[in-house]
């Protein structure tokens, strides 16, 4: 069975394509005192599965508005709300994100950050037009707290977050420990994360997996190794997550490696994607993706992107995908 996905997405976004920081970006609406962001999606699919007729929709994909408030040296106060419509008229509203933050990195190398927050299990740096598996299942966004040390590229997290324990009861019973590494030498830029949280299946994608699915999880750590560098115009990414132990019965200790590699030409850039997956159809996910992704920049801001995958599932069927976006970035 084949599937031909083909997607326009329009993109206004205070962040840069495919995860990073937007470098360059205008400060209307940023000062002292306040950072605001916005991103919108508009999104046209175009779906066709051999056998079954096509299936078109459109919809506003997604809307991000956010701000960072900081009233002084010490403080500051940071929210993010989405709006998703995710098809079929299934949407989402809600307050992604609402924590402060007291840290001053001038006076000490500690921080703290209390609230409902993005916790740093994964590092979900990508080139593709899509995101990759990695933060699909392993992004855990959930009220905590973070307490950290930041200091000449070394970054080191620990944080507690609420959710259901087996008594279903919420407590605040689930925690977990980053360390990152972010050095530059000469033209070599490189930034690395080992992270552990004491529960994968209270991540986003698996509990809601395992929850569509009416599937009793066990309480499974989690471990992630992730590595960025870029040297001239090369870029590469590996990612690797996984579960230390069966998340729901027999041959599901689910693991996604995630490697890309781009280079920027005179003209484009181009960006090769290779995903492996293994005791992953517990999480509905396919075993291999391979992808290639070109984009162009067409107009200040404005890329446009092609990207093309070839889609393998456990029991060996194959599948294409193919995607166009449209992203306008600021």
């Amino acid at each position: 069975m084949k599937n031909y996905q083909f997607l326009l997405t329009i993109t206004l976004v205070s962040t840069s394509l495919y995860g990073e920081a937007l470098q360059e970006n205008t400060n209307l609406f940023n000062n002292d005192l306040v950072e605001t962001s916005f991103l919108m999606q508009s999104r046209y699919t175009y779906d066709k599965i051999e056998h079954h007729p096509a299936v078109n929709d459109l919809v506003i994909r997604r809307i991000e508005t956010g701000a960072s408030l900081s009233p002084n040296q010490w403080i500051s106060a940071n929210f993010l709300y989405i709006f998703e419509d995710i098809g079929q008229g299934s949407e989402i509203n809600l307050l992604e994100e609402a924590y402060i933050s007291i840290a001053n990195s001038s006076v000490t190398p500690f921080y703290l950050n209390v609230g409902k927050m993005l916790l740093p299990f994964g590092k979900f740096d990508y080139f593709t037009a899509r995101e990759p598996y990695t933060i699909d299942y392993g992004e855990t966004i959930r009220r905590g707290i973070l307490v950290g040390y930041k200091e000449n590229g070394l970054n080191l997290g620990t944080y507690a977050f609420m959710d259901k324990n087996d008594h279903g009861n919420e407590q605040l019973d689930y925690f977990g420990v980053t360390l990152d590494y972010d050095a530059t030498w000469d033209d070599l830029e490189l930034s690395t994360r080992v992270s552990y949280i004491n529960d994968l299946t209270r991540a986003g994608g698996f509990m809601g997996i395992l929850a569509e699915q009416s599937l009793q999880a066990n309480k499974t750590p989690g471990f992630g190794l992730a590595l960025s560098a870029a040297v001239d115009k090369l870029g590469f990414i590996a990612e690797y997550m996984t579960a230390g132990d069966d998340i729901a019965g027999e041959n599901t200790k689910t693991a996604i490696l995630n490697l890309e590699a781009s280079y920027t030409f005179e003209f484009a850039t181009a960006a090769l994607s290779y995903i492996h997956t293994s005791e992953a159809e517990v999480a509905d996910l396919p075993e291999n993706v391979i992808s290639i992704t070109l984009p162009k920049e067409i107009f200040q801001y404005t890329t446009l992107s092609f990207e093309y995958a070839n889609i393998e599932s456990y029991d060996k069927l194959k599948q294409d995908s193919a995607v166009l976006q449209l992203a306008i970035a600021f």
